[in-house]
């Protein structure tokens, strides 16, 4: 049967769906940026495609590796994530179930897919930090690259002739 996915990476798909519903949302950000509506013509002249595309492959490589570490997020970390969410909150800065659930349906999204994004994007920043924060540089190493841009060169340009040497070059044979 004909698959959905428009990219996998290990066990990680990404569906038609998702990338129609990431590609349209940036297509609406850029056009409110931008303060007219660009059409899909527009946005593939850009590249906008190629780029959500590659965002949502990385994205899945992310997952991927989240997953084959057993890397997730608990329920509280979801609901904390809901609950200081801006676009689900009333004027009086408090979460709003009615907000919640427009902000899903103008997605096309469930809570269930929220609440998956959420949990997923999560493990996905703790590995990005992880990669980040885990890898410091030695201190011998940044004082020897500091050392080296700011060391001062120079050189001097001398031009030499024959008559420069001791001994007359022969004529070669």
């Amino acid at each position: 049967g004909a698959s959905s996915a428009v990219a996998t990476v290990g066990t990680t798909h990404v569906t038609a769906e998702e990338y129609a519903r990431t590609l349209q949302s940036e297509i609406r950000r850029l056009s409110q940026q931008f303060g007219q509506q660009l059409t899909m013509d527009q946005a593939r002249a850009f590249g906008i495609d190629s780029q959500v595309l590659s965002q949502m492959v990385t994205s899945a490589a992310l997952n991927n590796a989240a997953g084959d570490m057993g890397i997730s997020v608990g329920d509280e970390t979801v609901r904390e994530n809901l609950m200081q969410t801006q676009a689900f909150q009333s004027p009086d800065g408090k979460f709003s179930k009615d907000n919640y659930d427009f902000a899903l349906q103008n997605l096309g999204m469930t809570s269930a897919d929220y609440d998956n994004n959420v949990r997923l994007g999560t493990a996905r920043d703790l590995i990005r930090t992880g990669i980040a924060s885990g890898v410091a540089m030695p201190d011998i190493a940044a004082a020897t690259l500091l050392a080296y841009r700011g060391e001062a060169r120079r050189f001097d340009w001398l031009t030499l002739t024959a008559a420069n040497l001791p001994v007359p070059v022969t004529e070669p044979t």
